[in-house]
């Protein structure tokens, strides 16, 4: 549903959509590959034929047991129409957010884990949770719920909880709308459909300074205090808002809830449960993903004309506002004064890239400290999405499989790839090799 996501990397990985909770996501609903094994061999896959092969498709990643050149999956019906449900709010200061998030967060767990989210109505299939703002001009959070066939209103339970909470809080305020889509108010002239994103603006021409992802486990939000508690995850919240406030590019802060599994009809969840996927993705409200992107820039000599063209991307993603140092060089620069592009262009790529990383990386510790992979009762907590996860995760088999799946994917890996020709950066069995991917470590079967 997204166009700029391609679709075998997708379904490998696990592949979400806003109807992955009504139906399963890509893997769930794959249900036949033609792979290419490391011998040459070219063979078909399915629950009936090689099904250990296949179970390695359906969540375990790119770069693992072979090469696929056919996909056959199950397909369901598009929506008839489709509920909408907004929630909004704000907060003056930061002792004032925190427990507004920590009851959004717990109100959004109470619903979603027994199936249909919202006491019984819509279903979070789509939308997300976004957070914003820091001390200076107060706090912001905005979700969205989009259901398969659904009526919107049917939030209501959910929204009048969250509503009488913010009207009896001194500056905090609220709002709650609901619409909804049928397929009558389809334009051919202009074809859109509310499931559908186009490619999004922030992935052309621009490049990832930080990236990662986490899910937001379900049990943690549903735990009043302590470690791993709404609590700690509110105060987390607000901290990783503050610390994303400071970044000098777009920075994102956003739960998807498309990518949860929790509360499923037990059919597809005992689909969920057939693939390699982590099994935390079944205890989350969504998945987190701060990312930062910043212009692509050319490797070409600083010049006037160069920034030109580059400009309108930088006001939108990097030099943000005119108080901003590079605004006034490069403002001169965008209109015919080479030294001033100069010194836009160098103060950008030379100061400003290398200033943003440290913070990139107490975003990522502090994610850390907040979402652990294994909780303080010894138990799985969190993890991430193998298709969109941090380059450098430190813990990447625990991250994208969890301690069931992964000792079985790499068994399988030796059994399908004995050799380890395929091989990916964090994939099943990169562990053997240099972090470079240019070489094998010697090890003992």
């Amino acid at each position: 549903t997204c166009d700029s996501v391609g679709v075998a990397g997708c379904w490998l990985g696990g592949c979400y959509g806003p109807w992955a909770k009504e139906f399963g996501n890509g893997a769930v609903n794959l249900l036949e590959a033609r792979v290419v094994l490391a011998n040459g061999t070219l063979v078909t896959a399915s629950t009936s034929s090689y099904p250990d092969l296949f179970y390695t498709l359906r969540g375990g990643g790119g770069g693992n047991t072979g090469v696929v050149t056919q996909f056959t999956a199950r397909l369901h019906p598009a929506p008839r129409w489709v509920g909408f449900a907004s929630f909004a709010a704000t907060a003056a200061t930061a002792s004032e957010f925190q427990p507004l998030v920590k009851v959004v967060l717990a109100a959004l767990a109470e619903t979603m884990v027994g199936g249909h989210d919202a006491a019984g109505g819509i279903r979070c299939s789509g939308g997300g949770l976004g957070f914003a703002g820091n001390a200076d001009t107060g706090y912001s959070l905005n979700f969205t719920c989009r259901g398969y066939e659904s009526n919107g209103t049917a939030a209501s339970p959910l929204f009048r909880k969250l509503l009488g909470y913010t009207n009896s809080q001194p500056g905090v305020s609220g709002n709650a709308s609901f619409w909804t889509w049928s397929q009558t108010q389809y334009n051919a002239s202009t074809p859109s459909f509310p499931w559908l994103e186009a490619h999004p603006d922030r992935e052309i021409s621009t490049e990832l300074v930080g990236s990662l992802t986490k899910w937001f486990p379900i049990r943690g939000l549903l735990k009043e205090s302590g470690l791993n508690s709404a609590e700690t995850i509110a105060n987390g919240v607000v901290s990783l808002t503050n610390l994303i406030a400071t970044m000098e590019c777009q920075f994102t802060n956003y739960i998807m809830f498309a990518k949860q599994q929790s509360g499923m009809d037990p059919m597809i969840e005992a689909r969920f449960n057939e693939t390699a996927q982590n099994p935390v993705v079944l205890n989350t409200i969504g998945l987190w993903a701060p990312y930062g992107n910043i212009p692509s820039l050319p490797q070409l000599r600083p010049s006037a004309k160069l920034l030109k063209v580059l400009w309108p991307r930088l006001q939108e993603y990097a030099v943000l506002t005119k108080a901003d140092p590079l605004w006034a060089p490069c403002a001169a620069g965008a209109a015919g004064d080479n030294a001033a592009a100069v010194t836009c262009l160098q103060g950008w790529s030379e100061t400003r890239i290398p200033q943003l990383l440290p913070l990139v990386d107490k975003v990522r510790n502090m994610a850390w400290d907040i979402f652990p992979n294994v909780g303080a009762d010894g138990r799985p907590f969190s993890g991430s999405y193998w298709n969109e996860d941090d380059y450098w995760n430190p813990d990447f088999a625990g991250s994208h499989w969890g301690p069931e799946v992964y000792p079985k994917l790499l068994r399988l890996k030796d059994l399908y790839d004995p050799t380890g020709l395929f091989y990916g950066h964090h994939a099943v069995g990169s562990e053997r090799w240099t972090a470079d991917g240019n070489c094998r470590l010697n090890r003992t079967k």
